[in-house]
């Protein structure tokens, strides 16, 4: 892969929805991705860089799905929504930019809260 194909890989837009909230459909991912944790980290930095105040990473559930194969399987939340949440859970860089208690209330996405300011 190219660096400038391996760069838009990992670039992901965030979109401000109808309420002024951040929002970014990471759907189309797998868990697996290499690059899955810098779209996610990529989308933190970017809804932070423009004032926003909360994030919401759409990225669906697995509630009742049928089997498409061995790793979607009725889990609880979906592979990749708890993939996402366990990547944001983490301590990392991500603390400059957002509050470590994220909203998991609804199952297909995951919203955090970003902090003001620049980043320390």
């Amino acid at each position: 892969m190219t660096q400038s194909a391996d760069r838009e890989s990992k670039s992901i837009k965030v979109r401000i929805n109808e309420q002024g909230e951040g929002e970014v459909d990471i759907h189309g991912s797998h868990p697996c991705d290499d690059d899955l944790n810098d779209k996610i980290r990529n989308s933190v930095r970017q809804a932070h860089e423009r004032g926003l105040d909360t994030l919401r990473i759409i990225h669906g559930h697995g509630h009742n799905r049928e089997s498409i194969g061995s790793r979607f399987v009725n889990s609880n939340t979906g592979w990749l929504g708890r993939t996402a949440r366990t990547f944001l859970r983490q301590p990392s860089e991500l603390r400059q930019w957002m509050f470590a208690k994220i909203d998991c209330s609804h199952d297909g996405s995951t919203t955090v809260r970003l902090r003001k300011g620049s980043p320390h």
